[in-house]
């Protein structure tokens, strides 16, 4: 169970807030990052 879920009682109700960050690291070891609604997650 996430601590989100014992925090916040209802949480996994509300989505806009929620989601992901995906970090790439490339082979010249440069990086990127992104944020990834979790409404967008399937």
């Amino acid at each position: 169970m996430s601590i989100d879920y014992l925090a916040m009682p209802g949480i996994e109700k509300e989505t806009k807030q929620r989601g992901a960050e995906l970090i790439t690291i490339h082979a010249d070891s440069t990086w990127e990052s992104e944020q990834i609604p979790f409404e967008s997650i399937t």
